[in-house]
């Protein structure tokens, strides 16, 4: 696979969908809807977070993201093969998360049942599934598991599978 190094060097801009070896990202950044793949460093550095339509997936060896106290504001996709589904990371892949913080504001599926080091802060009102191998749950925050809106369901056919 051949996966590009991104470095926002302090300046606002939108990224694309694609594969990243590493994601340096220290300002403004808006995601662009689409698959992003992190197959390396995933560094946020401070920086406000937005995109719809967005799922985010880690292989082995790519490292999650460390939303700790930013402004992210992320949603998955509402359609396709990759429906409610924001952030993946295979399931051999032991990486700590960090989606701490009271501006972290994220809906969807959240699936990392290798990862044993998630740190959490809420969902701030929105709808999410999470799939972790074990996570904290930090802060003062008051959490808030909701139903999805009317006429929308997260899992659409769960499947069991070896």
């Amino acid at each position: 696979t051949n996966c590009q190094t991104y470095n926002q060097n302090g300046h606002a801009g939108t990224i694309y969908p694609g594969c990243y070896q590493g994601l340096n990202l220290n300002a403004a950044t808006t995601f662009a809807p689409g698959v992003y793949v992190i197959s390396g460093n995933f560094n946020d550095n401070g920086a406000t977070i937005t995109g719809s339509g967005v799922t985010i997936y880690v292989p082995q060896g790519g490292n999650g993201p460390n939303f700790d106290n930013q402004s992210v504001q992320l949603s998955p996709p509402t359609s396709g093969n990759y429906a409610n589904v924001l952030y993946y990371q295979v399931p051999s892949n032991s990486a700590s998360i960090n989606f701490n913080g009271p501006n972290v504001k994220m809906n969807g599926l959240l699936y990392a049942p290798g990862s044993n080091s998630v740190n959490f802060d809420g969902a701030n009102g929105n709808y999410v599934v999470l799939v972790f191998g074990s996570a904290n749950f930090n802060g003062n925050t008051a959490y808030e598991f909701a139903s999805p809106s009317p006429g929308q369901a997260i899992v659409k056919q769960a499947v069991v599978t070896q």
